[in-house]
């Protein structure tokens, strides 16, 4: 019975080797196939394909646009001042400068692989600067507005005038008291070039009141004089 049955084992045996052995090369190339396209993915995973282009120069508020893939992983980007990356940052400049992109993926056994270092500038974003009044009081400080990126806030503390003695007045931003403000409180204002706009407004006069202080002296048969006098 035990040899029996040992028999029986080693028949099946021997029909599976050779049912291998007569299909020897299709097995082959079915392990071949198998070792190269794992080699393959071990060696391709993580290389960096780019798919869109990085742009030579941007403004300072638009996005970089340059876009990659990283084969059978996750794609991210860093950011240097210098072509050699020996400091560098996940997050986008925004300031105007010459910088450096490249993509970084994940390779095979956690390494990481690199696409191209593409150098870009961003440049300063170019802005009209216009009153926001269409009427204004004399003596008042006019606003201005300005199509700014993020949120940037503008304000200005010096104006030009012109035409004071005509109904409609004009009135224009002076560049150099111009300031813009990041909403992190920093001023931004060297991010942009600036271009004021002059703007014709109804010029309203402004209404004051002279009230004259009192006074009391002796008579002394002379007219009375009083200087003091506030107005508002």
């Amino acid at each position: 019975m035990l040899y029996a049955s040992y028999k029986r084992k080693i028949e099946k045996v021997a029909e599976v080797l050779k049912t291998i052995w007569k299909y020897r090369l299709i097995v082959l190339s079915v392990i071949a196939v198998a070792m190269v396209s794992t080699a393959g993915f071990l060696v391709s995973k993580g290389t960096v394909i780019d798919q869109v282009a990085c742009p030579i120069s941007i403004a300072y508020g638009d996005t970089l646009g340059y876009k990659a893939n990283g084969l059978f992983s996750n794609i991210s980007y860093q950011y240097s001042s210098s072509p050699s990356f020996e400091e560098f940052s996940t997050t986008m400049p925004r300031m105007p400068g010459t910088y450096y992109v490249r993509a970084v993926s994940s390779g095979s056994f956690n390494t990481n692989k690199y696409g191209k270092v593409y150098a870009f500038d961003i440049v300063k974003k170019k802005v009209d600067v216009s009153i926001v009044e269409t009427t204004w009081t004399y003596g008042d400080t006019p606003s201005v507005t300005a199509s700014l990126a993020y949120n940037d806030t503008i304000s200005c503390s010096e104006f030009d005038y012109s035409n004071l003695g005509e109904a409609q007045a004009t009135v224009s931003a002076l560049e150099d008291s111009i300031t813009i403000t990041s909403y992190l409180g920093e001023d931004v204002t060297e991010a942009y070039d600036l271009t004021p706009v002059e703007k014709n407004v109804s010029l309203q006069k402004r209404n004051i009141t002279i009230t004259v202080g009192n006074a009391e002296k002796t008579y002394d048969a002379l007219p009375l004089q009083f200087n003091a006098c506030e107005i508002t």
